[in-house]
Protein backbone atom coordinates (compact mmCIF):
# COMPACT_ATOMS: atom_id res chain seq x y z
CA UNK A 1 0.00 0.00 0.00
CA UNK A 2 1.00 3.45 -0.85
CA UNK A 3 2.01 5.83 1.94
CA UNK A 4 3.69 9.72 2.17
CA UNK A 5 4.49 11.08 5.22
CA UNK A 6 4.92 15.00 5.88
CA UNK A 7 7.36 16.30 8.81
CA UNK A 8 5.46 19.32 10.51
CA UNK A 9 6.76 21.82 13.10
CA UNK A 10 3.99 23.76 14.67
CA UNK A 11 1.79 23.15 12.12
CA UNK A 12 4.08 24.24 9.15
CA UNK A 13 4.91 21.41 7.05
CA UNK A 14 8.68 21.24 6.42
CA UNK A 15 9.13 18.23 3.92
CA UNK A 16 8.01 14.60 2.95
CA UNK A 17 8.89 11.32 2.30
CA UNK A 18 6.84 8.46 0.47
CA UNK A 19 6.51 4.46 0.39
CA UNK A 20 8.07 4.76 -3.74
CA UNK A 21 11.40 4.22 -2.51
CA UNK A 22 12.20 8.07 -3.11
CA UNK A 23 14.72 9.87 -0.87
CA UNK A 24 13.00 12.20 1.65
CA UNK A 25 13.14 16.02 1.09
CA UNK A 26 12.90 18.90 3.16
CA UNK A 27 11.40 22.10 2.10
CA UNK A 28 12.93 25.09 2.00
CA UNK A 29 10.25 27.87 2.68
CA UNK A 30 10.06 31.39 2.25
CA UNK A 31 8.61 34.17 4.56
CA UNK A 32 5.01 33.73 3.09
CA UNK A 33 5.40 29.86 3.71
CA UNK A 34 6.03 29.06 -0.27
CA UNK A 35 8.22 26.31 -1.31
CA UNK A 36 11.23 27.89 -3.03
CA UNK A 37 13.39 24.84 -2.37
CA UNK A 38 13.95 21.25 -1.93
CA UNK A 39 16.56 19.47 -0.14
CA UNK A 40 18.06 16.03 -0.28
CA UNK A 41 19.08 14.18 2.60
CA UNK A 42 22.93 15.22 1.67
CA UNK A 43 22.20 18.62 2.34
CA UNK A 44 22.65 19.56 -1.33
CA UNK A 45 19.71 21.88 -3.11
CA UNK A 46 17.58 19.50 -5.71
CA UNK A 47 14.93 22.09 -6.82
CA UNK A 48 14.10 25.68 -7.00
CA UNK A 49 11.27 27.95 -7.74
CA UNK A 50 9.80 31.22 -7.88
CA UNK A 51 6.07 32.26 -7.48
CA UNK A 52 3.98 34.41 -8.55
CA UNK A 53 1.44 36.53 -6.08
CA UNK A 54 -1.27 33.99 -6.47
CA UNK A 55 0.53 31.39 -6.91
CA UNK A 56 1.52 31.04 -10.63
CA UNK A 57 4.85 29.50 -10.88
CA UNK A 58 6.99 31.76 -12.54
CA UNK A 59 9.95 29.34 -12.81
CA UNK A 60 11.97 25.98 -11.79
CA UNK A 61 15.68 25.19 -12.19
CA UNK A 62 16.42 21.33 -11.27
CA UNK A 63 15.19 17.95 -12.34
CA UNK A 64 13.92 16.19 -9.10
CA UNK A 65 10.10 15.72 -8.53
CA UNK A 66 7.96 18.25 -7.37
CA UNK A 67 7.03 17.93 -4.01
CA UNK A 68 3.39 17.51 -2.95
CA UNK A 69 2.99 20.71 -1.40
CA UNK A 70 4.20 24.40 -3.27
CA UNK A 71 2.62 27.75 -2.97
CA UNK A 72 2.36 28.08 0.61
CA UNK A 73 2.82 24.64 0.85
CA UNK A 74 4.22 25.10 4.11
CA UNK A 75 0.94 25.96 5.26
CA UNK A 76 -0.98 23.22 3.81
CA UNK A 77 -1.82 25.02 -0.06
CA UNK A 78 -1.98 22.01 -2.26
CA UNK A 79 -2.54 22.19 -5.64
CA UNK A 80 -5.42 20.49 -7.83
CA UNK A 81 -5.71 21.12 -11.18
CA UNK A 82 -6.41 24.82 -12.10
CA UNK A 83 -7.31 25.49 -7.81
CA UNK A 84 -5.51 25.41 -4.73
CA UNK A 85 -6.81 23.06 -1.98
CA UNK A 86 -6.75 25.54 1.13
CA UNK A 87 -8.26 23.25 4.04
CA UNK A 88 -11.60 24.24 3.67
CA UNK A 89 -11.84 25.91 -0.04
CA UNK A 90 -10.38 25.88 -3.33
CA UNK A 91 -8.56 28.98 -4.76
CA UNK A 92 -8.82 29.78 -7.96
CA UNK A 93 -5.68 31.32 -9.17
CA UNK A 94 -5.82 32.44 -12.43
CA UNK A 95 -8.92 34.55 -11.14
CA UNK A 96 -7.45 35.59 -8.18
CA UNK A 97 -10.43 34.73 -5.42
CA UNK A 98 -11.92 32.17 -3.83
CA UNK A 99 -14.21 29.64 -5.58
CA UNK A 100 -16.73 29.65 -3.46
CA UNK A 101 -18.22 31.95 -0.79
CA UNK A 102 -16.87 32.81 2.45
CA UNK A 103 -18.73 30.99 5.70
CA UNK A 104 -18.07 34.01 7.57
CA UNK A 105 -20.07 36.43 4.47
CA UNK A 106 -21.34 39.33 5.11
CA UNK A 107 -18.70 39.84 7.75
CA UNK A 108 -15.70 38.68 4.88
CA UNK A 109 -15.96 39.69 1.89
CA UNK A 110 -17.66 36.60 -0.20
CA UNK A 111 -14.61 35.96 -2.35
CA UNK A 112 -11.50 38.25 -1.75
CA UNK A 113 -8.45 36.37 -0.94
CA UNK A 114 -5.86 37.35 1.82
CA UNK A 115 -6.88 40.97 1.86
CA UNK A 116 -5.70 41.20 -1.64
CA UNK A 117 -2.35 41.16 -0.86
CA UNK A 118 -0.86 37.72 -1.22
CA UNK A 119 2.61 38.47 -1.31
CA UNK A 120 2.19 39.56 2.25
CA UNK A 121 -0.64 37.34 3.95
CA UNK A 122 -1.33 33.81 3.67
CA UNK A 123 -5.56 31.88 4.63
CA UNK A 124 -4.26 28.98 5.68
CA UNK A 125 -7.73 27.51 7.19
CA UNK A 126 -9.92 29.34 4.42
CA UNK A 127 -11.29 30.95 7.72
CA UNK A 128 -10.69 33.98 9.67
CA UNK A 129 -8.06 33.20 13.05
CA UNK A 130 -5.19 31.80 12.70
CA UNK A 131 -4.70 28.90 14.52
CA UNK A 132 -0.60 28.49 15.48
CA UNK A 133 0.84 25.58 16.48
CA UNK A 134 -2.32 24.00 16.65
CA UNK A 135 -1.67 20.30 15.03
CA UNK A 136 -3.93 17.86 13.88
CA UNK A 137 -7.17 17.24 16.31
CA UNK A 138 -6.47 20.28 17.81
CA UNK A 139 -6.36 22.71 14.65
CA UNK A 140 -9.54 20.76 13.54
CA UNK A 141 -11.63 21.53 16.77
CA UNK A 142 -11.06 25.08 16.84
CA UNK A 143 -11.11 25.86 13.47
CA UNK A 144 -14.60 24.20 13.88
CA UNK A 145 -15.66 25.89 16.86
CA UNK A 146 -15.77 29.20 14.52
CA UNK A 147 -17.20 27.65 11.70
CA UNK A 148 -20.67 27.34 13.90
CA UNK A 149 -20.05 30.77 14.78
CA UNK A 150 -21.18 32.00 11.35
CA UNK A 151 -24.18 33.72 10.35
CA UNK A 152 -26.92 31.20 9.67
CA UNK A 153 -25.29 28.24 11.86
CA UNK A 154 -25.64 29.64 15.56
CA UNK A 155 -28.82 29.71 17.18
CA UNK A 156 -28.76 32.72 19.28
CA UNK A 157 -32.69 31.71 21.11
CA UNK A 158 -30.95 28.61 22.07
CA UNK A 159 -27.86 31.08 23.67
CA UNK A 160 -29.65 33.78 25.49
CA UNK A 161 -32.01 30.68 26.77
CA UNK A 162 -29.69 29.06 28.06
CA UNK A 163 -28.08 32.25 29.39
CA UNK A 164 -31.58 32.94 31.48
CA UNK A 165 -30.75 29.79 33.63
CA UNK A 166 -30.20 30.43 37.17
CA UNK A 167 -27.14 28.51 37.12
CA UNK A 168 -25.12 29.49 40.19
CA UNK A 169 -27.43 32.58 41.11
CA UNK A 170 -26.42 35.11 38.65
CA UNK A 171 -27.16 38.48 40.10
CA UNK A 172 -28.81 40.11 38.03
CA UNK A 173 -30.98 39.72 34.84
CA UNK A 174 -29.67 38.55 31.43
CA UNK A 175 -30.43 41.28 28.64
CA UNK A 176 -30.88 39.90 25.05
CA UNK A 177 -29.03 42.90 24.10
CA UNK A 178 -25.98 42.05 26.35
CA UNK A 179 -25.83 38.20 24.52
CA UNK A 180 -25.94 40.11 21.11
CA UNK A 181 -23.11 42.73 21.49
CA UNK A 182 -21.07 39.50 23.16
CA UNK A 183 -22.48 37.42 20.28
CA UNK A 184 -21.45 39.77 17.55
CA UNK A 185 -18.02 40.23 19.23
CA UNK A 186 -17.33 36.82 19.09
CA UNK A 187 -18.29 36.18 15.49
CA UNK A 188 -16.49 39.01 14.48
CA UNK A 189 -13.23 37.70 16.05
CA UNK A 190 -14.56 34.78 14.19
CA UNK A 191 -14.67 35.68 10.82
CA UNK A 192 -11.19 38.02 11.15
CA UNK A 193 -13.55 41.59 11.32
CA UNK A 194 -13.03 42.39 14.67
CA UNK A 195 -9.58 44.81 14.98
CA UNK A 196 -10.49 48.57 15.45
CA UNK A 197 -9.48 48.75 11.81
CA UNK A 198 -11.78 46.04 11.02
CA UNK A 199 -9.26 43.88 9.03
CA UNK A 200 -7.00 41.64 11.47
CA UNK A 201 -7.09 38.22 12.37
CA UNK A 202 -7.23 36.77 15.97
CA UNK A 203 -4.07 34.81 16.71
CA UNK A 204 -4.54 31.72 18.45
CA UNK A 205 -2.34 29.46 19.76
CA UNK A 206 -2.15 26.54 20.95
CA UNK A 207 0.87 25.19 23.82
CA UNK A 208 1.31 23.64 26.92
CA UNK A 209 3.86 23.39 30.34
CA UNK A 210 6.02 21.33 28.39
CA UNK A 211 6.45 22.69 25.44
CA UNK A 212 7.16 26.16 23.61
CA UNK A 213 4.49 28.16 22.35
CA UNK A 214 4.74 28.48 18.40
CA UNK A 215 5.96 31.74 17.29
CA UNK A 216 5.97 33.53 20.75
CA UNK A 217 8.81 35.97 21.48
CA UNK A 218 11.64 33.78 23.09
CA UNK A 219 11.48 35.99 26.40
CA UNK A 220 8.38 36.12 26.89
CA UNK A 221 7.05 33.91 29.49
CA UNK A 222 4.56 31.07 28.46
CA UNK A 223 1.18 31.58 30.54
CA UNK A 224 0.63 28.35 30.03
CA UNK A 225 3.87 27.39 32.03
CA UNK A 226 3.84 30.38 34.74
CA UNK A 227 0.10 30.58 35.74
CA UNK A 228 -1.25 27.05 37.37
CA UNK A 229 -3.90 25.15 35.74
CA UNK A 230 -4.44 28.04 33.24
CA UNK A 231 -7.20 26.55 30.25
CA UNK A 232 -7.09 29.95 27.55
CA UNK A 233 -5.89 33.61 27.99
CA UNK A 234 -6.56 36.62 26.16
CA UNK A 235 -4.72 39.64 25.03
CA UNK A 236 -6.25 42.11 23.52
CA UNK A 237 -3.66 45.13 22.23
CA UNK A 238 -5.82 48.03 23.21
CA UNK A 239 -9.08 49.26 24.45
CA UNK A 240 -12.29 49.08 22.33
CA UNK A 241 -15.44 51.03 22.79
CA UNK A 242 -18.15 49.29 24.84
CA UNK A 243 -21.69 49.68 25.32
CA UNK A 244 -21.97 51.73 28.25
CA UNK A 245 -24.68 49.11 30.05
CA UNK A 246 -21.80 46.86 30.09
CA UNK A 247 -19.36 48.51 30.51
CA UNK A 248 -21.01 50.17 34.03
CA UNK A 249 -20.86 46.70 34.77
CA UNK A 250 -18.29 44.70 34.33
CA UNK A 251 -14.54 45.45 35.21
CA UNK A 252 -12.16 45.55 32.18
CA UNK A 253 -9.36 43.41 31.42
CA UNK A 254 -5.76 44.35 31.12
CA UNK A 255 -4.84 45.23 27.24
CA UNK A 256 -1.90 45.71 25.63
CA UNK A 257 1.52 42.80 26.01
CA UNK A 258 1.91 41.56 29.50
CA UNK A 259 5.79 42.90 29.38
CA UNK A 260 7.53 44.90 26.92
CA UNK A 261 9.66 42.14 25.81
CA UNK A 262 6.13 40.19 24.80
CA UNK A 263 5.24 43.10 21.86
CA UNK A 264 5.53 40.86 18.96
CA UNK A 265 2.49 38.17 20.88
CA UNK A 266 0.26 40.42 18.22
CA UNK A 267 2.21 38.74 15.08
CA UNK A 268 1.66 35.69 13.41
CA UNK A 269 4.68 33.53 11.78
CA UNK A 270 4.81 35.39 8.52
CA UNK A 271 4.63 38.43 10.05
CA UNK A 272 0.86 39.42 10.10
CA UNK A 273 -0.52 41.66 12.58
CA UNK A 274 -3.08 40.14 14.96
CA UNK A 275 -6.22 41.65 16.11
CA UNK A 276 -5.90 40.15 19.30
CA UNK A 277 -3.71 36.96 21.05
CA UNK A 278 -4.81 34.32 22.50
CA UNK A 279 -3.59 30.88 23.95
CA UNK A 280 -5.52 27.85 24.54
CA UNK A 281 -3.18 25.57 26.54
CA UNK A 282 -3.29 21.45 26.52
CA UNK A 283 -5.29 21.21 29.19
CA UNK A 284 -7.95 22.85 27.78
CA UNK A 285 -8.05 19.46 25.19
CA UNK A 286 -8.76 16.81 28.07
CA UNK A 287 -11.27 16.07 30.17
CA UNK A 288 -9.61 16.20 33.94
CA UNK A 289 -12.15 15.71 36.84
CA UNK A 290 -10.71 17.81 39.26
CA UNK A 291 -12.74 20.37 42.00
CA UNK A 292 -14.12 23.89 41.01
CA UNK A 293 -15.25 25.36 38.24
CA UNK A 294 -13.91 24.30 35.10
CA UNK A 295 -14.90 24.35 31.67
CA UNK A 296 -13.43 21.40 29.71
CA UNK A 297 -13.93 22.01 26.27
CA UNK A 298 -12.11 23.65 23.69
CA UNK A 299 -14.52 25.90 22.02
CA UNK A 300 -15.83 26.90 25.40
CA UNK A 301 -12.58 28.24 26.03
CA UNK A 302 -12.33 29.69 22.97
CA UNK A 303 -15.62 31.58 23.19
CA UNK A 304 -14.59 33.09 26.60
CA UNK A 305 -11.47 34.03 25.86
CA UNK A 306 -12.80 36.06 22.24
CA UNK A 307 -15.22 37.37 24.11
CA UNK A 308 -12.23 39.10 26.16
CA UNK A 309 -10.33 40.27 23.10
CA UNK A 310 -13.31 42.91 23.53
CA UNK A 311 -11.32 43.93 26.59
CA UNK A 312 -14.65 42.86 28.44
CA UNK A 313 -13.58 41.52 32.01
CA UNK A 314 -15.67 39.85 34.27
CA UNK A 315 -18.91 40.95 36.08
CA UNK A 316 -18.47 39.82 40.17
CA UNK A 317 -21.77 38.42 41.66
CA UNK A 318 -23.24 39.81 44.65
CA UNK A 319 -23.92 37.22 46.96
CA UNK A 320 -21.08 34.44 48.26
CA UNK A 321 -21.86 31.13 47.85
CA UNK A 322 -20.07 28.96 50.43
CA UNK A 323 -17.46 26.80 48.60
CA UNK A 324 -17.66 28.29 45.49
CA UNK A 325 -15.38 29.92 43.29
CA UNK A 326 -17.57 33.52 42.59
CA UNK A 327 -15.52 34.67 39.43
CA UNK A 328 -16.51 31.58 37.70
CA UNK A 329 -19.47 30.70 39.35
CA UNK A 330 -21.40 33.32 38.89
CA UNK A 331 -20.05 35.02 36.04
CA UNK A 332 -21.20 36.11 32.51
CA UNK A 333 -18.65 35.55 30.42
CA UNK A 334 -17.44 31.92 31.65
CA UNK A 335 -21.28 31.00 31.38
CA UNK A 336 -21.61 32.66 27.97
CA UNK A 337 -18.78 30.71 26.75
CA UNK A 338 -20.47 27.40 27.97
CA UNK A 339 -23.97 28.35 26.58
CA UNK A 340 -22.71 29.08 22.89
CA UNK A 341 -20.81 25.36 22.74
CA UNK A 342 -24.34 23.83 24.21
CA UNK A 343 -25.96 25.79 21.10
CA UNK A 344 -23.51 24.48 18.93
CA UNK A 345 -22.85 21.29 20.39
CA UNK A 346 -25.59 19.95 22.27
CA UNK A 347 -26.33 20.02 26.02
CA UNK A 348 -24.37 17.18 27.19
CA UNK A 349 -21.73 17.84 25.30
CA UNK A 350 -19.54 20.79 27.02
CA UNK A 351 -18.36 18.86 30.33
CA UNK A 352 -19.73 18.37 33.75
CA UNK A 353 -19.06 22.07 34.78
CA UNK A 354 -20.58 23.74 31.39
CA UNK A 355 -23.61 21.55 32.89
CA UNK A 356 -23.36 22.89 36.64
CA UNK A 357 -22.53 26.64 35.65
CA UNK A 358 -26.03 26.42 33.37
CA UNK A 359 -28.15 24.03 35.37
CA UNK A 360 -31.80 25.23 35.26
Amino acid sequence: MAWRAYNTVNGQILGETSSSGARPVDYQLDALGSVVGTIKTNGTLENTYRWAGYGQQVSKTGIGSDPTFQWVGGWGYRKTDALSYVRRRHLAQKHASWSSVDSFWPYQPQLRYAHSSPVSYADASGLAPEFIGCDGVKGAKLSDCCRKMAPGSLDRTKVKECMKRKGFGFPYPVLDSDVDWFLDVIQRYCSGTGANDGSNRVCVRCGGPDNDLPSWPSKCPNPCKTTKNLWGIAYPPGPQPLPAGIKDRCELVEYGPPGPECSDIYKGPTGRKCACSVVICDRAFTNLAEPGIQIETPCAILYHELAHCSTLGHPAGEEPIPGIDMSRSLDFVYKLGCCICKANYGEDQCGKECSRITKS
